[in-house]
């Protein structure tokens, strides 16, 4: 009887039990754990394909940012107002910047919308663990990111710019704007874990109270020395700073995409550790069934 207990509390955990079985019934378990990650994304998927609003939505407002920037600057340009190698390392910034926001947009939304359709009671009593909840919304988020295609498309058509320039540096530069946007999006959950939808308005803001710190379309060295070390607590401002060296032509200092790698990932532990903590805490006061209210 105390061992069922056991088992039912370790159940209610969320803790696998991996360790104790025999590699038979592990690969079951990983067989069971692909198919439940499978069955959410296939969900959401099937949700975005069937939906034009949503659909329109994950089209939109990279499209839209990236010609309202790319037009303005390119004024400038023709104006002869700022250098050729500015244009190209705003029209770069712009759409790496947009790496970071639709990434923790797609990771909140995913988890809005299982809050709008009232499935949490039915997600959390399922035997779906936190990690595998983690995992297909990394997925979810990778699918919504081809959103970015046209937008890429649209700035070398008008403006002549490739973001594949950026040559063997585009998959470290990308990589880590994804890294950096899973996490605020991963803290973002773990905010509608605690104080339920009504915090859903900080999602929108999270990000964007960033940028001024990012040093996206100017060096950090400019702001203000309190601000400065918020902005070198960031990863993705050197992220940028590496951009902006890409675009001058001057050759790009490795240790400094090593040293964001470093961060994001240990800020992502981080973020994956508050999300444990907060669902835990959340099956304990019995939250999970009223975060819509």
């Amino acid at each position: 009887m105390k061992k069922a207990q056991g088992l039912r509390n370790e159940a209610q955990h969320n803790k696998p039990l991996v360790s104790h079985l025999t590699p038979q019934a592990s690969g079951l378990f990983f067989i069971l754990s692909a198919r439940r990650i499978y069955a959410l994304v296939f969900r959401y998927i099937t949700l975005l394909l069937h939906s034009l609003p949503r659909l329109f939505e994950s089209l939109y407002w990279p499209v839209i940012n990236t010609m309202l920037l790319g037009f303005m600057n390119y004024y400038l340009l023709k104006q002869r107002g700022i250098a050729e190698v500015n244009f190209h390392s705003i029209l770069g910034a712009t759409l790496l910047l947009e790496f970071f926001i639709r990434s923790q947009i797609s990771f909140m939304l995913v988890f809005v919308e299982e809050i709008y359709s009232r499935n949490l009671g039915q997600l959390y009593t399922s035997p779906m663990r936190g990690w595998e909840q983690l995992t297909a919304y990394f997925i979810i988020m990778l699918i919504r990111m081809l959103a970015l295609i046209p937008a890429i498309f649209l700035c070398a058509l008008l403006f002549d710019y490739n973001i594949l320039s950026l040559g063997e540096w585009l998959f470290p530069l990308t990589a880590n704007m994804l890294l950096a946007g899973v996490t605020c999006g991963i803290l973002l959950i773990s905010l509608l874990l605690r104080f339920g939808q009504s915090a859903e308005w900080f999602g929108w803001m999270l990000s964007w109270a960033f940028i001024p710190f990012m040093g996206v379309y100017y060096p950090v060295s400019i702001l203000p020395a309190p601000l400065q070390v918020i902005g070198n607590a960031l990863p993705v401002s050197r992220i940028f700073e590496s951009l902006r060296t890409i675009a001058s032509g001057q050759p790009v200092d490795p240790h400094l995409i090593l040293e964001a790698t470093i961060m994001n990932f240990i800020y992502l532990a981080m973020a994956i550790g508050v999300f444990f903590l907060t669902l835990h805490g959340a099956r304990k006061r019995g939250n999970l069934l009223n975060l819509n209210e």
